[in-house]
């Protein structure tokens, strides 16, 4: 038996137990072949199409207050190299996990001008007051990520990330007083980015995908006009298109077992 398999087996032997949650454990496995799942849907596949893994747990932050309800997984769509899309992805292990007031949430990031809106909203939690400082690097990582993909600011604003960084540089060496000065030049630098880059967010469209037991498309709430679902049943039938097949279908099987 191979460790996958070994790992697998013992996440289906944890299930029985009250509080475990498998579908935590069966995230990374899911993360790590994405892009060929969201390539079996026929509006992803050919060769002119690329997916790109962005974020976990994409922070939308809710209208008060500096809260978020996190997208599973932020994804990339490049059509002939030119960026086309934002995909936000969602899994679901389980029917019962379906969420109608997470979906709507979700769809309302579908209209027009959510991508500014969703980047937007990164950047106030980022600077807002009272985060812990492990926290606050953090979003500071999201936000070089994003800017990175291209999904926002002038290339001119790289000076600001390399001076954040160079304070994040010293942090390990410093003593507490210097610390307390670190923390409180990088909040300085970053309200700095944050003004500069959250006028240049480029509104690309979104779509959203949902990967589950097929079940999902019959639940009330579920609109298949919005969001599109790659059932575990029709994944584990298609992934033989897909690089890896053998290990996506032996992850499939796992989490066919968790309805």
């Amino acid at each position: 038996m191979s460790v996958l398999n070994e790992i697998l087996k013992q996440i289906d032997d944890n299930k029985e137990f009250p509080a475990y949650q498998a579908e935590r454990r069966l995230d990374i496995f899911i993360n790590y072949f994405l892009a060929d799942i969201l390539k079996i849907c026929p509006e992803n596949s050919g060769k002119q199409n690329k997916i790109e893994f962005i974020a976990p747990e994409f922070p939308l932050k809710k209208e008060k207050g500096n809260q978020s309800t996190n997208i599973d997984y932020l994804c990339l769509k490049i059509v002939n190299r030119q960026i086309s899309r934002l995909l936000f992805v969602e899994l679901k292990t389980d029917v019962s996990s379906f969420n109608i007031d997470q979906f709507e949430i979700y769809c309302e990031y579908l209209k027009e001008g959510s991508c500014e809106r969703g980047f937007n909203g990164v950047c106030n939690i980022a600077i807002s007051k009272g985060m812990p400082f492990i926290h606050r690097k953090k979003y500071y990582h999201l936000i070089k990520v994003l800017y990175n993909k291209r999904l926002a600011g002038p290339l001119a604003q790289s000076k600001l990330f390399q001076e954040l960084d160079e304070i994040l540089d010293h942090e390990s060496k410093a003593s507490e007083d210097e610390l307390q000065i670190i923390k409180v030049r990088f909040s300085q630098k970053l309200k700095e980015l944050v003004a500069h880059l959250k006028e240049s967010c480029v509104d690309y469209p979104i779509s959203l995908y949902y990967i589950g037991p097929k079940e999902i498309e019959n639940l009330e709430g579920f609109d298949k006009n919005k969001a599109t679902l790659i059932p575990f049943e029709d994944l584990s039938n298609k992934a033989t298109k897909a690089k890896h097949s053998g290990l996506i279908k032996t992850i499939v099987k796992s989490l066919n077992k968790e309805k």
